[in-house]
């Protein structure tokens, strides 16, 4: 099995890019989680920009995340 940086990348909406960040990650195989027969661990040294996107909606303004009226 080989992963590639696009496996592990997310999307950093402040750099219009999809990132593999670095970091310690554990992979881990088996049958469900109560059930793991191997497990791995690898460094990613550095952050990896899978895929840099254009800004689909330029924002005007900033807004605070929206909070539930009680």
């Amino acid at each position: 099995m080989e992963l590639k940086p696009e496996d592990l990348a997310s999307f950093v909406t402040a750099q219009s890019s999809w990132i593999a960040e670095a970091g310690t990650y554990k992979i881990s195989i088996g049958a469900s989680s109560l059930d793991v027969k191997q497990s791995a661990e690898f460094q990613l040294n550095q952050d990896i920009i899978v895929k840099k996107v254009q800004p689909v909606f330029k924002i005007e303004k900033e807004f605070s995340d929206l909070k539930s009226k009680k």
